[in-house]
């Protein structure tokens, strides 16, 4: 499974408010991990998701411990 990196989200913000969207599609992104998690039967398949759903979860911290630097940068190249 490809998990999408912090530096593609913030490479995908061109405009201010892109940085809300994004927050808010990481979180739905976990969120489908964690109910296909719940879902799952074989072991060996919960494994390889709980280390995707680490590193999604991951991108969303360091999205949101940098979100008012993003939006700053953003504010700054709209002007």
């Amino acid at each position: 499974m490809q998990i999408v990196t912090h530096e593609q989200c913030v490479a995908r913000m061109k405009q201010p408010g892109d940085e809300d969207r994004e927050l808010r599609l990481d979180k739905q992104y976990v969120r489908r991990l964690k109910n296909r998690y719940c879902k799952m039967s074989s072991l060996d398949e919960k494994i390889r998701l709980e280390q995707s759903i680490r590193d999604a979860e991951e991108v969303l911290r360091k999205l949101r411990l940098n979100i008012f630097k993003l939006e700053d940068r953003l504010r700054v190249q709209a002007q």
